[in-house]
């Protein structure tokens, strides 16, 4: 289980990665709106995220934090959340 856990954090990293170059793409921007990038990377941290805390607790058997968690799931759902509405 920890080679499915180090796969979930990389592919988590990845995610990270592309919100930090969809942001980039930004700077320069005149209109700054969410790109698709940032969204695929979002919704990328959001799926490994929730993959991670089941593997750490469920399989792995340690203790999370789970506020944290809860406070980090309530923050990437609000934003997609957004994301979504504005699109219609």
């Amino acid at each position: 289980m920890e080679f499915v856990e180090q796969v979930l954090v990389f592919v988590h990293f990845l995610g990270l990665a592309a919100l930090i170059g969809g942001a980039f793409v930004q700077i320069t921007a005149s209109d700054k709106v969410v790109n698709r990038a940032m969204l695929d990377g979002a919704l990328t941290q959001l799926v490994t995220g929730i993959a991670l805390v089941g593997v750490i607790q469920g399989a792995l058997d340690e203790e999370l934090n789970n506020a944290k968690v809860g406070v980090k799931l309530a923050v990437v759902l609000e934003r997609v959340r957004e994301h979504l509405d504005a699109g219609q």
